[in-house]
């Protein structure tokens, strides 16, 4: 007995989450029960993220410890460092984060990521594609770790 095939994804449950909502009716992308992506727009990249991470836009004091945490995980683990360092010059550079990223996080069985360690993957991105770039720019292996600068704690 064969079924009918049914094209696209509708009805289609791919993952059970409180992080977000399709409404593919009326066109919309729901984030936190509440947020569509036009209200996001405002926020910085750490309001967006604390939200997500938690369910709550964070307090000011909250959005200082986060852009510090962040800051102070940006240095590459041995694993992403090597693998970023070891790969061809000529690869895509988002072939180059994927790998580096991948290589930054890998470890024993695939359980949930703690909030720190989401911190430091998120905080690696930057590190690893400004890694890859001066790598392909200056036509070497060595890799130059994130300076310690701390980010300010507002645009304004």
């Amino acid at each position: 007995m064969t079924s009918e095939f049914v094209p696209g994804l509708e009805g289609v449950v791919a993952a059970q989450t409180e992080i977000s909502e399709v409404d593919g009716h009326q066109g919309r992308l729901i984030y936190r029960g509440g947020y569509l992506i036009e209200e996001l727009a405002h926020l910085s990249f750490e309001e967006v993220a604390h939200l997500l991470w938690t369910g709550s836009l964070p307090s000011p004091q909250q959005l200082s410890e986060l852009k510090t945490q962040l800051a102070a995980a940006r240095s590459l683990n041995d694993a992403s460092r090597a693998a970023t360092a070891a790969l061809d010059l000529g690869v895509d550079p988002m072939d180059a984060l994927r790998t580096g990223l991948s290589a930054h996080g890998a470890g024993p069985g695939c359980p949930k990521p703690t909030l720190d360690q989401a911190i430091g993957l998120v905080a690696a991105v930057p590190t690893i594609v400004a890694a890859f770039r001066r790598r392909q720019q200056v036509r070497t292996k060595s890799l130059l770790a994130p300076t310690s600068i701390t980010p300010p704690t507002s645009c304004g």
